[in-house]
């Protein structure tokens, strides 16, 4: 006779139905970093497949279990149904939701406004709380958003913020483009999840601070210090390196750290760091010359070798990297920038021998043909990132991972500016760090990696849709 499903251990058969619900091979967190544009993963028809499975029969369903299901919240009026129509075993079930639901429009009237929001904040968070199960909250859209240039403001203290309404989401995004709803909301809500762990935010550009001075320093360390990942977005016009010293300041025991640049008000995608290497033919060693502010196009822009020692960017980026104590992880979209050929270098430091300098213009005589110097120039890289690493390694003794960007005009196929991400890791031995570069990048379209969250001070533009599902 041959074997059925239901022949089967119950072991086997949660087994198989682990393996039917791809929930399981998501990670936590989903999101990915600003730069990143990839779809999303939360996705309503991921538990198709296991719902299906358990629908064999009843055996089955009492064996395993309602669990890992993922919710698009796009509608006010559905939220107001699963609140009131869904059953609690449906809503326990719930680890992964988007809520991307436009702003209701309220008064114009500040005193109105503000009596408006409350009715909605507090259903909101009502509903959330009934979702005991729930890990990870993503923000598109939200109906407290009335942020117009003539509207009133409402800040937190408006709503008598709850706390703790969130007690097992250990994965939030604020993904919204509204620059006062993701400055407000993500103080409204990261105060509520006790076990959070991963944040993905864009502070206002205005401040680029999470918290408001005002804010109880007790109530900041018991969310911010268990945070292991952090997404940061920062802007063109701040300087990235108090940025950087504001991150480490605030969430000093993060393991992984991406930080993105864009252009205020607009999606563009700007380095937040530039590090310019050269290695002089009178030299052993690369030097680096770093800026943070603004955006510098060109390797001429950064300035006569000779004075790049005068310049403290880069001892300043590294001196911020020591508070960071348990970093494994770094992507500052760090653009390595070299010069267009190194023996184009003839520039001279006080210090240099003749005969030093005659070995090297020697050197320099031999003509390149096209193919050799491409190769040189690919090993010049090589060997700055490898160095440029090494000198972040020994300043970060916990890091493991970290990545190198650069920015190239044309590409070979589609002749479109795009980005190469460098992926490097630290190899520890007992009497240093060893850099091992992966010499294959990751190649990004610059147009794909734009991204808009909280860039906005205006109402923005909702899409045409109806309240409905």
């Amino acid at each position: 006779m041959p074997t059925g499903l239901l022949n089967l251990s119950d072991e086997i058969i949660q087994h198989i139905a682990h393996y039917v619900h791809t929930d399981n091979e998501i990670p936590i967190p989903s999101f990915n970093p600003h730069w990143a544009n990839f779809a999303d993963e939360i996705d309503p028809t991921i538990q198709k497949d296991y719902i299906a499975f358990r629908s064999t029969c009843t055996y089955i369903r009492k064996l395993c279990p309602i669990g890992g299901l993922h919710v698009r919240m796009d509608s006010w009026s559905k939220l107001l149904r699963w609140a009131v129509q869904a059953p609690t075993s449906v809503k326990r079930a719930v680890r992964r939701m988007v809520i991307d639901i436009p702003r209701i429009e309220l008064y114009q009237d500040k005193q109105l406004a503000n009596y408006s929001i409350v009715p909605i904040w507090f259903t909101l968070t009502s509903f959330l709380r009934s979702l005991s199960n729930l890990e990870e909250l993503i923000i598109r859209k939200t109906s407290l958003c009335q942020h117009l240039k003539t509207a009133g403001f409402i800040s937190p203290s408006s709503l008598n913020e709850e706390t703790d309404f969130l007690p097992h989401v250990s994965s939030i995004a604020i993904e919204t483009p509204c620059e006062r709803c993701t400055d407000q909301i993500s103080r409204l809500l990261l105060r509520a999840a006790s076990s959070l762990r991963h944040v993905k935010i864009s502070p206002s550009w205005k401040t680029q601070r999470l918290y408001q001075p005002a804010s109880s320093k007790e109530s900041e360390d018991r969310i911010v210090g268990r945070v292991t990942t952090l997404y940061w977005k920062t802007f063109r016009s701040l300087d990235r390196n108090t940025t950087l010293d504001e991150v480490a300041q605030t969430f000093p025991n993060i393991r992984n750290l991406h930080l993105t640049c864009c252009c205020e008000n607009q999606a563009w995608l700007c380095e937040p760091f530039s590090l310019f290497c050269c290695k002089p033919t009178y030299e052993e060693r690369w030097l680096f010359k770093m800026t943070s502010q603004d955006v510098v196009g060109e390797f001429d822009d950064a300035g006569p070798v000779e004075e790049w020692n005068n310049d403290r960017t880069f001892d300043r980026f590294l001196e911020i990297l020591t508070g960071f104590k348990h970093l494994e992880e770094l992507d500052c979209l760090i653009e390595i920038q070299m010069p267009p050929h190194r023996h184009e270098l003839t520039s001279i430091s006080p210090h240099v021998k003749r005969s030093t300098y005659d070995r090297s213009q020697n050197r320099c005589r031999p003509r390149y043909n096209f193919h050799q110097e491409q190769q040189d120039d690919e090993e010049d890289l090589y060997s700055a990132m490898i160095s440029a690493a090494e000198v972040i390694a020994a300043t970060i003794p916990t890091l493991r991972v970290g990545h190198f960007w650069q920015y190239i005009s044309h590409h070979h196929l589609l002749d479109k500016p795009f980005w190469q991400r460098w992926k490097w890791h630290c190899q520890r031995l007992s009497d240093g760090v060893v850099i091992e570069l992966d010499r294959r990048p990751e190649e990004f379209k610059h147009s794909w990696m734009d991204n808009v969250d909280g860039c906005r001070d205006w109402e923005y533009e909702e899409d045409d849709e109806s309240d409905d599902d």
